[in-house]
């Protein structure tokens, strides 16, 4: 698929005292998808990512979207 069909997800991993990322990822989720399904798309890849880091870690995932933050928040078989 080429990069500019469909909807990016991009993610970066920093650690607290570096302004440097240690990860960097981008995935392209399709053409028939809506930025509201990438947006879940990519803060599921932060959590997938940050349990590799291990247990006892401060972990924190930023995101700008307050419908998928409200969602993950409030758990439904429902869509939407």
């Amino acid at each position: 698929m080429p990069k500019s069909t469909g909807i990016r997800v991009g993610l970066a991993g920093y650690k607290f005292s570096s302004s440097r990322p240690f990860i960097r990822l981008a995935r392209n989720i399709g053409p028939h998808q809506i930025v509201y399904n990438g947006e879940l798309e990519g803060i599921a890849l932060a959590f997938e990512d940050a349990t590799r880091l291990g247990p006892n870690r401060d972990i924190r995932i930023y995101a700008d979207n307050q419908a998928a933050i409200y969602r993950l928040a409030r758990p439904s078989d429902n869509p939407g």
